[in-house]
């Protein structure tokens, strides 16, 4: 990737939101509740055909996956498209993704998880996508008002800069940073290292979540991460939901804390946790490829840019 990157345009009121599930098996009931919730919301909703299907552990065959989330993409009357879920399967796309016409084409991708091997290929690609909630996971059970309140600002570029408050326990490490957001779920994300849709992360903030992985493993994914000499110039790291986590090693946070610390190793890069975004509580929306800042003097994490372009130059 070279140092540009593309930004889509924003979503506008009562626009049309794409479902797409190039992952896991959808749960229809839990679709339908999250697509009547966008619909609350004044959208219009389309859906990929593949979104009821089911082909071993994924939303029906490779190609059927790859089709539906490219139609979406490449629909003129489509203004964003959101995950319906995550699971697996989003790796197998990747080397079909025609990624060169998908950036010359910008578009709103939303989604956590499995998304994270999209967002992260897109990231290297060069175009901005979200990390945020999915349409048949946060929008069907809508327990975290944040969730709720975060998105639809975050997909029309308003109220920025961001920022999130740290209190003292949030602060893992000393120190400020600032750099270009990489966000995923570890796991997604460590598969992609070595091969050719390898996230960069020099200068870059890497924000990571996981969920019921034991601290060993997580310890053994960082020090991946570390060895593969990706660490090495980071910006910052954010560590978010850490759900269902325990084991081995890791029954008490502080515990769980101490093996993340070991894992990655020295550095002067800032280190904050306890972060509200994941698979558990609330899940807010971030940009991925756009500026974002630690100060832990200050307490703060900034979301400086809006990963959209503004409202006149969108057409």
């Amino acid at each position: 990737m070279s140092g540009k990157i593309v930004i889509p345009p924003p979503l506008p009121p009562g626009g049309t939101i794409g479902v797409a599930a190039p992952s896991g098996l959808v749960d229809p009931e839990r679709l339908e509740a999250g697509i009547r919730y966008l619909e609350s919301r004044g959208y219009r909703v389309k859906t990929a055909p593949n979104v009821k299907d089911h082909h071993r552990w994924s939303a029906g065959s490779r190609e059927a996956r790859l089709e539906g989330f490219l139609d979406l993409h490449f629909d003129p009357t489509v203004d964003a498209v959101l995950l319906a879920r995550g699971g697996a399967g989003a790796l197998e796309l990747l080397d079909l993704i025609p990624w060169s016409r998908v950036i010359r084409k910008p578009k709103i991708w939303m989604g956590f998880s499995d998304f994270s091997v999209l967002a992260g290929a897109a990231l290297r690609a060069g175009m901005v996508t979200f990390h945020g909630p999915m349409v048949a996971s946060d929008f069907w059970h809508r327990r975290h008002p944040a969730s709720l309140r975060d998105w639809e600002p975050a997909l029309r570029g308003e109220g920025y800069p961001r920022r999130w408050k740290l209190d003292p326990r949030q602060i893992w490490r000393q120190g400020s940073g600032r750099g270009k957001l990489l966000a995923g779920c570890l796991t997604p994300l460590t598969s992609l290292l070595g091969t050719p849709y390898d996230p960069p992360t020099g200068r870059s903030i890497l924000f990571w979540e996981e969920t019921n992985e034991a601290p060993f493993r997580l310890a053994r994914l960082l020090t991946t991460w570390r060895l593969a000499g990706k660490l090495k110039s980071l910006a910052g790291m954010a560590i978010g939901n850490l759900s269902r986590c325990e084991g081995a090693g890791g029954r008490t946070p502080r515990e769980l804390r101490e093996a993340i610390l070991e894992a990655i190793g020295p550095g002067d890069f800032p280190v904050v946790g306890e972060l509200p975004f994941g698979h558990e509580g609330a899940n807010r929306t971030m940009a991925i490829g756009r500026m974002v800042r630690i100060d832990t003097e200050r307490g703060e994490v900034v979301f400086e840019q809006p990963g959209v372009k503004p409202w006149r130059s969108s057409k």
